[in-house]
């Protein structure tokens, strides 16, 4: 047993996921895993001085099952001397609200009860518990659904403020140490339910191979997504000189020179393309191979062609070089997203017309007074809570890259059926169609309010003032968005986004 956890204290040294006083959130969800989990960071406690609190997430699924895995985690954070908190949500109902799936929801929730904590308590770290068979089946399914290199990467040991001490261990070794503590576990039915496509690639997939092609599967899988990690950041480190010395702004437009970028290697043009545009969109998502392509063939092709891309980017080329940029003029459809741009305006159209001009600033939380002023034409939000969900994504690199434009963040859109406003810190909720009754908003003018949305959250409805108890800066937050609103007066047609 000492072996074991021999390796695992060397595998946070190698990856310093620990440092010295930390402050962890464990999640712990009652199932082997988040036990193993437990145990070994109480046995590290006293060498790494580390202060721990428990998560326990009930998930209003399971009836009294899940009543029993609280109680049971409960018991097990008491019996190690370590604080618990319990949060309980209607997933199923929540999933709705937001539509999403009752995966997706409950996973979001988690994460957000996690960095809620460690944000109270001025912890450092959240600890989940995966481990080399979860990565086995992340680099597969990444595989499988067509990923590139980022993709197969899978889990990274730390990022961020995300640890997985246990990703050096299998299975088979993380039933070793619980076993031997003799504290037993909560089995998840679920778990065995193949309507999941993890679960799938767990109980018949993975068996399947390992019996009848190549019984190393999942060693060689992780062995992969260590390989592929090295790879990348070194390719990341190629691209992010190429980005610096070759691309230029022009206000909104980001440009690069046609000849120069050819004198680049054919992978890295690719990737430099790609991230191009997350800079200009702010996301990555739902871009893909298909628009680098169509990107490769414009720089080929002749001067004043033009290239229409997702988020309602638009590229070209004349003459001498490409650019990329938000094409605002063309953002007059109700499907229109629009990521959050910092430091810049953003024009919106309000239901009666109005232009309201919006700038979005990153602060320090140490710039603001300890009670943060109230107005109109000013609000503040909790920045490290709003894209605390990305945090969950075990395919995106690490998120301090000094900006937060990022997969699944704030958009400026127009209101769709579920949307909804979280009234409480609690987690009290009130749809949007509602809200627009109460403030006597007629049918015909609904459609064309602006608002910033996460899903089918709605983060602030500045036509109305209204703003997402979810987002509330507190005294944990350490970075805040700074929204300034300003009216032109003046009159154009209704329902406009810019």
């Amino acid at each position: 047993m000492k072996k074991v956890y021999d390796t695992i204290n060397q595998y946070c040294v190698e990856h310093e996921l620990l440092t010295n006083g930390d402050g962890i959130v464990i999640g712990l969800s009652g199932g082997m895993d988040s036990v193993c989990l437990l145990q070994v960071l109480a046995a590290l406690r006293n060498e790494w001085q580390l202060r721990l609190v428990c998560v326990h997430v009930h998930h209003g699924i399971r009836g009294t099952a899940a009543d029993e895995d609280a109680a049971f985690a409960q018991r097990l954070a008491a019996k190690y001397n370590i604080s618990f908190r319990l949060y309980e949500m209607d997933i199923p109902q929540l999933a709705k609200e937001q539509g999403l799936s009752e995966e997706e929801a409950g996973r979001n929730y988690r994460y957000r009860c996690f960095e809620e904590v460690r944000k109270e308590l001025n912890f450092d770290k959240i600890a989940v518990a995966h481990h080399r068979d979860d990565q086995a089946e992340t680099v597969l399914w990444q595989i499988l659904r067509g990923s590139g290199l980022r993709g197969v990467c899978g889990m990274r040991a730390g990022r961020a403020n995300i640890i997985r001490p246990l990703l050096c261990l299998d299975r088979q070794q993380i039933e070793q140490i619980v076993r031997g503590n003799g504290d037993g576990w909560r089995e998840d039915a679920t778990n065995r339910e193949e309507k999941y496509t993890r679960n799938k690639i767990r109980n018949r997939v993975f068996p399947y191979i390992e019996q009848e092609i190549q019984p190393m599967a999942r060693r060689h899988l992780v062995e992969l997504a260590e390989d592929c990690q090295r790879a990348w950041d070194y390719i990341e480190r190629q691209m992010l000189e190429q980005y610096e010395r070759l691309v230029y702004r022009d206000g909104d437009t980001f440009c690069f020179p046609v000849d120069e970028w050819k004198q680049v290697d054919p992978y890295l043009q690719g990737q430099l393309l790609m991230h191009i545009m997350e800079q200009v969109c702010g996301s990555r998502k739902d871009i893909g191979r298909v628009h680098v392509d169509a990107l490769l063939r414009l720089a080929e092709g002749a001067t004043g062609k033009r290239l229409d891309l997702p988020y309602h980017m638009r590229a070209g080329k004349d003459y001498d070089k490409i650019w990329i940029r938000v094409d605002m003029q063309s953002n007059v459809h109700r499907n229109t997203l629009i990521p959050l741009r910092f430091d810049e305006r953003t024009v919106l159209q309000d239901s009666n017309g109005q232009e309201m001009v919006i700038t979005l600033r990153l602060t320090q939380r140490d710039d603001l007074p300890q009670n943060v002023p109230k107005n109109d034409c000013t609000k503040w939000f909790d920045c490290d809570r709003m894209y605390a969900d990305v945090l969950a994504d075990p395919t995106e690199k690490e998120a301090d890259r000094g900006h937060f434009d990022r997969d699944n963040g704030p958009v400026w859109r127009f209101p769709q059926e579920g949307d909804y406003l979280q009234l409480t810190g609690a987690g009290g909720t009130k749809t949007l169609a509602r809200i627009f009754i109460d403030a006597k908003i007629s049918v015909d003018k609904r459609g064309s309010i602006p608002v910033l949305a996460m899903g089918k959250h709605i983060i602030w409805i500045p036509e109305l003032g209204r703003v997402s108890a979810a987002f509330y800066v507190t005294e944990a937050t350490k970075h805040i968005i700074t929204a300034q609103l300003a009216h032109n007066i003046q009159t154009k047609e209704k329902g406009g986004v810019s």
